[in-house]
Formats: structure tokens, C-alpha cells, sequence
């Protein structure tokens, strides 16, 4: 599913019962929060230009994700979970005030790209 909304604030509330949902682009949109934990078939999420994202939640659940690009999400501070997935290749770019935690930087160097 691919998502252009420059005036979305948050994901509607259906996006909850998509539970076999397997691919999630978002773009360009105004949301602060980010709860995707609902989404538990999720594989891949990308994430871009969402300039007032603060926080992705709920990525531990995710255990099937495989893929996460965010891209120039000046803003995001906060991937909550990600090192609980071992699984995942992590690719930012553009974020500055990104901070991952110790856990997502013991991954293998392939599977972290900054």
C-alpha cells in the first residue's frame, strides 16, 4: 500500500484491521506518531519526507519485518523496538535527530546502513 498524504496527522483507524498487510510506503505526510504495531504481517515500511514524524512505536511487534527505509524525516528521534528485530535491514538517510538505541547498533554491519 502506498500512502501520499500531505495532510494526514495520523493513520486512520482501519489501517489497525489490515493485519495482512505486507507492504506499507508513506510519504510526504504530517504525522507526528507513527503506531504501526497492529500491523503484525508488515515485511516492509518505508517511511519518507515526513518532516514532523517524531517517533515510529510499536516495531517490536513486527517480527516478519524484514525492511525499514526512512528517509529525510528531519524530525524522527525514536524507531521504538527495532532492537528487538534481528531480522531487519535499517536503512536512514536525511535524519538527523535519529538516535538508535545500543541494541539496533549491535546488528551486523550489512544489515545497518546509515
Amino acid at each position: 500500500m502506498y500512502l501520499f498524504c500531505p495532510f494526514l496527522k495520523e493513520l486512520p483507524i482501519a489501517m489497525g484491521g489490515l493485519s495482512n498487510l505486507e507492504i506499507l510506503h508513506l510519504a510526504s505526510s504530517c504525522l507526528e506518531l507513527l503506531e504501526i504495531g497492529t500491523l503484525v504481517s508488515l515485511e516492509e515500511l518505508q517511511v519518507r519526507e515526513c518532516v514532523n514524524l517524531k517517533s515510529i512505536q510499536g516495531l517490536a511487534q513486527l517480527t516478519k519485518l524484514r525492511r525499514l527505509d526512512v528517509v529525510n524525516c528531519s524530525e524522527l528521534k525514536e524507531l521504538s523496538g527495532v532492537e528487538h528485530l534481528s531480522s531487519l535491514e535499517l536503512s536512514t538517510s536525511g535524519c538527523r535527530n535519529l538516535q538508535l538505541g545500543q541494541g539496533a547498533l549491535e546488528q551486523p554491519p550489512q544489515q545497518l546502513k546509515e
